[in-house]
């Protein structure tokens, strides 16, 4: 059995950043399958219920769990602290919040354009759909590279928080490489490519933080 993560001050760093872990008792819990399924950066921070409230918890995927050394696990979870250390979650509500209200309210303007150039009923036209989808579609093409590249720059700030929390960039870099191998990621992908599509970096420039930050140290 490997040795209990409870041992090794995870809890501790746990403990200062308000985070609950899924677990047993000196050891980490596998949890429902089902879930797991869903998680192939092979770890997630998701509500739980605790009585009458939710609580914030760190969910292991079982892949992880079995497959991997604690040190590794280690870094994978302090990652996911750093999320909840930096608010990602609630500054990500708010980030999509604003991308979806700006998609409305360009949706609207494109559509009361419409009714007036090519004489519908009104808004509600059921023509005026065709109009909608159209908008969005622009839209999102025109956000998501904006939104990507917000996603990546929290992804860096979660990955310094693991390597200065661990301070082992060995695992951390063993860590990404073995996820990046279990989800078939492309290791180093064209620039364009993660530019427009990827939500993290890749995983050469996260090995290369991790390899800089051994330097540095």
């Amino acid at each position: 059995m490997k040795q209990p993560i409870r041992q090794r001050g995870l809890y501790g760093w746990a403990d200062k950043s308000r985070m609950f872990l899924i677990r047993q008792i000196n050891s980490v819990q596998k949890i429902d399958p089902d879930l797991t399924k869903k998680i192939s950066s092979g770890s997630i921070i998701v509500p739980i219920p605790a009585g009458q409230q939710l609580v914030k918890c760190i969910v292991l995927g079982d892949t992880l769990v079995e497959k991997f050394t604690i040190d590794e696990i280690e870094t994978v979870m302090a990652h996911e602290l750093g999320h909840h250390v930096h608010h990602d979650l609630t500054l990500g509500i708010i980030v999509q919040s604003v991308i979806t209200l700006a998609g409305l309210w360009l949706a609207d303007v494109i559509i009361r354009w419409g009714v007036a150039a090519f004489g519908y009923y009104g808004l509600a036209d059921p023509a005026t759909l065709p109009l909608f989808i159209v908008a969005f579609t622009i839209f999102g093409l025109v956000t998501m590279p904006l939104g990507n590249a917000w996603s990546r720059w929290r992804e860096v700030k979660a990955d310094a928080y693991a390597l200065e929390t661990t301070g082992n960039p060995a695992a951390f870099s063993s860590a990404m490489t073995r996820l990046a191998n279990q989800n078939l990621a492309e290791a180093e992908p064209p620039a364009w490519v993660e530019f427009l599509l990827h939500s993290h970096p890749s995983i050469s420039k996260r090995v290369a933080m991790a390899e800089s930050f051994g330097v540095e140290e």
